[in-house]
Formats: C-alpha cells, sequence, structure tokens
C-alpha cells in the first residue's frame, strides 16, 4: 500500500448500503402517523372550544342587546310599570304597532314583546298573537335556549333588568343590567 502523505477520511460503501437505505421503514411511518393523529386531535379539541367560546359570546352579546332593549322601552315610557320576574309568560295580546296605547297597556306590550325574543315563551299564546298581528318575527327567530328575563323599576328610578338562559347543557347564565332613567 502506498501512501502520499495524505490520510483517507472518505468512508468506505459497500455495495448493499444503498439497497438496505431506499425507502422508509414500518417505524417510521408509524411513528410519523402517531404525531399527525396526536396533532390533528389537538387541532380539534381547540377547534371545538373556539366554537364553544363564540356560541357563549353571541349569546352574551344577544343577552345585552335584549337587556338594552328593555332599558330603551323603560326609559320611553317611565310611567308604564314595566315590573316583570322571571317565569312570568308574557300576557298581553294586545298590539300597540298600529294603535295608540296608555301608557299601562304599551308597558304590558313591550314586556310581552321582549319576553317573546327572550327564547323560553316563543311557543306561547301571546307570542303566536305578538307575532300574528306583525309585532314579532316570525318563527324561527334567534332566541337565547330558554332564555328569560326579569326587570324592575324602584321609587328612585333605578331600572334593574335581569337576562338568563341556559349556556350548554347544565350551565345557566345571567346578565344583570341596571340604569337610572
Amino acid at each position: 500500500m502506498k501512501t502520499t502523505g495524505k490520510s483517507e477520511c472518505r468512508p468506505r460503501r459497500h455495495a448493499g448500503w444503498r439497497a438496505a437505505q431506499g425507502g422508509l421503514s414500518l417505524m417510521e411511518v408509524l411513528t410519523a402517523t402517531v404525531v399527525l393523529a396526536v396533532g390533528a386531535s389537538g387541532l380539534g379539541v381547540l377547534q371545538a372550544g373556539a366554537l364553544r367560546d363564540s356560541r357563549e359570546a353571541l349569546q352574551r352579546t344577544e343577552a345585552i342587546v335584549l337587556a338594552a332593549d328593555m332599558l330603551e322601552r323603560v326609559r320611553a315610557n317611565p310611567g308604564g310599570g314595566h315590573a316583570v320576574g322571571l317565569g312570568d309568560a308574557p300576557g298581553a295580546r294586545l298590539s300597540c304597532v298600529f294603535v295608540e296605547c296608555d301608557p299601562t297597556a304599551l308597558a304590558a306590550f313591550d314586556i310581552a314583546t321582549w319576553k317573546c325574543r327572550l327564547g323560553a315563551w316563543t311557543r306561547a299564546p301571546a307570542c303566536d298573537a305578538l307575532r300574528a298581528g306583525g309585532a314579532l318575527l316570525p318563527e324561527g327567530q334567534a332566541g337565547r335556549p330558554e332564555g328569560d328575563g326579569a326587570g324592575a323599576v324602584d321609587a328612585d328610578g333605578r331600572v334593574r333588568v335581569t337576562v338568563t338562559w341556559r349556556a350548554g347543557v347544565k350551565l345557566r347564565r345571567e346578565l344583570v343590567v341596571a340604569s337610572h332613567i
């Protein structure tokens, strides 16, 4: 063997080396599949959580809009007596849309339309009558699942409006808005 003074650092290749490393092994494919499956399931969990949070945010926004609607109705008709409790069904069948009503009848109309829009009373006879009279949108309008509301005005002019709804299977949500008229 002749040496030139230079050391050879190149590895020697065997004839079968290239043939043995020609593709992926089954373990590499299995590992990649497991990693991909875990990542995809993680993305699915994140998507489900985002969807749930988005639905709850929409329901809370609708509750805020409905509470503000009732506050404005009380401000527009302060002497009407807008007291209503949770669980009270809408009672007014009189529509004040096309006819002039006194303050008490207008307050009863406001409460009835508000209660019908909350979700729990959409199939009540008063809601059907208001819908037929053009005071409410047709059936199928958005509403909080099992939504209900309460409102009270005290002697000092403080208004307290409560909107409750079901979020999920067992969760109850409540929004309370207080203002001065």
